[in-house]
């Protein structure tokens, strides 16, 4: 049995661009998700339709149409935290894709919040491929929510101003081994 979801009116709360064309799908991400008014028979939950150009003739989008349904979780303190909720993604989404959903689901809770770069892991491990192909390499299903664990980006350490002092040894200890006995002040 399919829900029935109402489309938010107005602008999109995570930025997507209107376009011409409306996916078949819709997509219920957790950031869209607000009450509705009392009266209505319908969920208590709004959805977001998802536009697209790149349609073929029967509506659908191939890239489009492969999602995965997942619930991000962190260790971070707030502000970091997301909503426990589950969203559908694309598939072919990278860890780049998946910081910017991430930073998009924290800033509409906290408007001020600075955009942050965040490493994502699955079962313990670090996603370093777009997510379709972690999964498949991994033997992961794609039927089942997929729980993505986000942690900040380590930023690699700039290179300091190089050291004006110059190199030396002060000390060179050799071992006790008779080829290296000091005979009459040589090695």
């Amino acid at each position: 049995m399919s829900r029935i979801w109402p489309a938010v009116d107005g602008p999109c709360p995570l930025g997507f661009p209107p376009a011409k064309r409306k996916l078949d799908a819709v997509i219920p991400p957790v950031a869209c998700e607000k009450p509705l008014a009392a009266s209505s028979s319908l969920s208590s939950t709004r959805r977001i339709r998802i536009f697209s150009t790149d349609m073929d003739a029967n509506g659908t989008n191939e890239e489009s149409s492969r999602q995965v349904r997942v619930r991000f979780v962190t260790k971070l303190q707030p502000p970091y935290k997301v909503s426990k909720g589950s969203i559908t993604v694309p598939a072919n989404l990278s860890r780049m894709g998946l910081s910017e959903i991430v930073n998009l689901l924290i800033k509409n809770n906290n408007t001020e919040f600075q955009h942050t770069p965040f490493d994502f892991l699955i079962d313990g491990e670090l996603i370093r491929l777009p997510l379709e192909q972690f999964l498949l390499a991994k033997g992961i299903s794609t039927e089942k929510i997929l729980e993505i664990e986000y942690v900040k980006a380590v930023v690699p350490q700039k290179q300091g101003d190089p050291s004006l002092h110059d190199d030396w040894v002060d000390v060179v200890v050799l071992p006790s081994l008779p080829e290296f006995q000091i005979d009459e002040g040589t090695i």
